[in-house]
């Protein structure tokens, strides 16, 4: 921001070609301070008339001096014409009108004239230099104000940033503190069962079979059919089963949707359940695909079931629209090719 306020001013052209005025630097266009050699375009503004709508009229004028305050720019304006300052009023522009001022000295007396128009111009000048004020605050404010200002916003945005950090440290740390150990105990959980069922099924005597050897009878066979996992019924009406491994995983689920889940994979296979939906029928996001089968309902019920016995509060709605999604996401997982089974 430039610390002048206003210029000395020769006029190029024109009627007042040759003389010196003072104006705001605000009335030159496109002014640069850093350049005053060359001819710039200067407002004539008059503070007795209002602006017109095609503008202000514009002359060619070259900056002699900038000042911050309009009385140095006289004394040099003095120093330039030392011969027309004595007894004479001070030499303006004819293109200028500043209002009635009382620089002259001489045989004009300070009450003479018309005392509605001296009320009128004083009236007009005060209002040209309201409008002269508000035109160059930005040049009169002071800069050890706006660095102040400008140093309370920066300390503003730094307060705001160290609350959010605050608040995004008080999340992680909840985090860490109380959901990831719990994860981490779920996980343990599942991962003793799993173990704990493989052991018990690695665990059952199976019997060897030399298969060369003869057997004893009609009724007897040479090999041994394997054991089977056991079953677990599930259900009110005990009629659905689902292996021990899938029952132990979907008990330690902490969420009813979490177990109608596990559950879900555990009475139906993949390739049914991307075949298949809750209800079955034509989809609505696709009428023209292949129109789905509705799962076993007494499967379904079997399901609902159990997880409204290990969770009281669970809603059917909910369960329903776990699975739901459940197939959706296997779909998804198919055009993938990341199925996981």
């Amino acid at each position: 921001m430039s610390k002048y306020r206003f210029a000395l001013v020769s006029w190029a052209k024109g009627p007042d070609k040759d003389k010196t005025s003072i104006v705001p630097i605000s009335w030159i266009i496109d002014f640069d301070p850093a350049d005053t050699d060359k001819t710039y375009f200067v407002e004539c503004r008059s503070t007795n008339h209002k602006k017109p709508a095609s503008g202000w009229p514009v002359e060619h004028a070259v900056v002699l001096q900038l000042a911050e305050k309009e009385a140095t720019l006289r004394a040099a304006e003095r120093e330039l014409y030392p011969d027309n300052m004595s007894g004479k009023r001070v030499r303006k522009a004819k293109c200028l009108d500043f209002g009635d001022e009382d620089t002259s000295t001489g045989n004009k007396a300070s009450g003479s004239g018309n005392p509605k128009q001296k009320k009128a111009k004083v009236a007009a000048q005060r209002q040209a230099e309201e409008e002269l004020l508000s035109e160059d605050s930005q040049f009169s404010s002071d800069p050890a104000e706006s660095s102040s200002q400008g140093n309370n916003n920066h300390t503003g945005d730094l307060q705001s940033q160290i609350k959010a950090l605050q608040k995004e440290n008080t999340k992680l740390r909840n985090m860490v503190v109380k959901e990831i150990p719990a994860l981490l105990v779920d996980m343990r959980k599942l991962v003793s069962i799993y173990n704990t069922t493989n052991k018990d099924v690695d665990d059952l005597p199976t019997k060897d079979v030399d298969p060369n050897a003869e057997s004893d009878g009609p009724g007897e066979t040479s090999l041994c059919t394997p054991c089977r996992p056991s079953q677990v019924k599930i259900g009110n009406d005990g009629t659905v089963t689902v292996s021990s491994h899938c029952w132990e995983t979907a008990k330690a689920c902490t969420s009813p949707n979490g177990m109608a889940r596990v559950l879900l994979m555990g009475l139906f296979s993949v390739d049914v359940l991307l075949k298949s939906n809750l209800k079955g029928g034509v989809s609505k996001l696709d009428p023209s695909a292949e129109r789905r089968q509705a799962l076993d309902p007494r499967k379904i019920q079997a399901l609902q079931d159990a997880v409204v016995n290990q969770f009281p509060t669970a809603k059917e709605a909910d369960i329903r629209k776990s699975i739901n999604c459940r197939i959706c996401e296997l779909r998804h997982q198919v055009k993938r090719r990341t199925v996981v089974i």
